[in-house]
């Protein structure tokens, strides 16, 4: 496996593939919930890199192709990042093991960014002036900064982690997954069904900044009596006077929106205080979920659905055989087969090979794409159908599906 990139350093991999796989079947694999953070470990080209020309070679001076991919290698996100890589890494495997891309080879590049706008215009620029043809990407902040720097560079960027419906429409930028307010009124949906009618919220606001607005009106619509939504400041280590806030309403059910460490804070913090009213989350759990089963906790959060394909199966045990997949080795491998597979059509089509002639296929809604699970296409506004399951765990018991959810609509 690669080592990590240090701050501000391209990763470079030319790697070889099995065939031309499949994913996202009907159903999606889910991502990291949109993040932010303070600082950025990425440097590069000024953002003011110009726009590609027409017709022009995305292809890098040692002729291959470039995917770029713009996600946490460091920091408290790393963990999360150490999947998104497996899965372009798997997907540029699978590419060059069947031939490459019109006879040249797929190289794979990565930046290290932390959650800050202007660290993700940087690392974008650096990845266009490194001839990226596409760019996946994660984070909120990020993703707006460089789907406007994309307007601009002509270098398209596809969201394989969950974003806001705010990213939805955007004319550069390609949601692969469905957006974190579809999976949040997804699961407010679950929850409520359990006969849940009064909630409270802990809310992770650096990565949830438009919750604390919204629910309660959404909560409402779905029919539910109270909603209470308690925020967890950017820079929180110990959040249990937010915890206390949370549990003094005495409500039925307790929803926990918190990503990484601080989502390990906020389980274990529970535990230790013997909370026993059922306890809700979204895809972000599954980095804690080793923690709410140590914790006892009467658990239950949204995650992807995965029907892997033999050859995503053959191409991650290949590269991976003891790593147990997580959700972004499925959402990132298939985004990056989306980009190649969008690059092969433009190229075929005579558009050329850069971003804009990849643009020009990713727009035409007709299209359709293989990945890690079956048959893949985008929806309106560039969004991602799908449907989630629902994993839960009680008394230390190992987490089991017990649902299957429809995505809610986008927008």
């Amino acid at each position: 496996m690669l080592e990590p990139a240090a701050p501000g350093r391209v990763i470079t991999r030319n790697l070889t593939r099995t065939a031309m796989c499949a994913c996202l079947a009907g159903v999606v694999v889910l991502a990291l919930v949109a993040c932010g953070s303070s600082s950025s470990s990425s440097a590069g080209a000024s953002s003011g890199a110009t726009a590609s020309a027409s017709n022009a070679s995305s292809t890098s001076s040692s002729g291959s192709y470039v995917i770029g991919t713009s996600i946490p290698l460091t920091g408290p996100a790393a963990a999360y990042g150490a999947s998104m890589q497996r899965g372009v890494l798997m997907a540029v495997n699978q590419i060059n093991s069947s031939g490459g891309i019109n006879g040249k080879k797929l190289s794979a590049k990565f930046i290290d960014i932390q959650g800050d706008a202007a660290g993700g215009v940087t690392a974008y620029n650096q990845l266009a002036a490194n001839h990226a043809f596409a760019v996946n990407t994660c984070f909120l902040a990020v993703s707006h900064a460089q789907a406007a720097q994309a307007v601009r560079t002509h270098v398209p960027v596809l969201g394989p982690c969950l974003g806001e419906n705010t990213l939805l429409g955007l004319p550069w930028f390609y949601n692969v997954v469905p957006t974190v307010d579809q999976e949040i009124a997804t699961l407010s949906k679950y929850v409520r069904s359990q006969g849940i009618s009064d909630i409270s919220l802990l809310v992770d606001q650096a990565n949830y900044p438009t919750t604390q607005s919204s629910y309660s009106a959404l909560w409402q619509q779905l029919g539910g009596k109270s909603a209470h939504v308690t925020i967890i400041a950017q820079g929180t280590t110990d959040p249990t006077p937010q915890i206390t806030q949370a549990l003094s309403t005495h409500p039925h059910a307790l929803m926990v929106l918190a990503v990484g460490t601080l989502g390990q804070t906020v389980v274990q913090k529970l535990a230790a205080q013997g909370v026993s009213i059922p306890m809700y989350g979204n895809v972000a759990s599954g980095a804690y979920a080793q923690q709410i089963q140590s914790g006892k906790l009467n658990w239950a959060y949204t995650n992807g659905i995965y029907n892997y394909s033999p050859e995503w199966k053959a191409v991650k045990q290949k590269l991976y055989p003891t790593v147990t997949p997580e959700l972004w080795d499925g959402s990132f491998y298939t985004s990056t087969m989306v980009a190649v597979q969008a690059l092969e059509r433009a190229i075929k089509q005579g558009y050329g090979s850069d971003g804009a002639a990849v643009q020009k296929v990713l727009s035409d809604s007709s299209q359709s794409y293989t990945g890690c699970c079956g048959t893949f296409q985008f929806a309106a506004k560039h969004s991602a159908p799908g449907a989630f399951a629902v994993l839960h765990s009680s008394s230390g018991s190992p987490f089991k599906q017990v649902a299957v959810l429809n995505v809610a609509s986008a927008g």
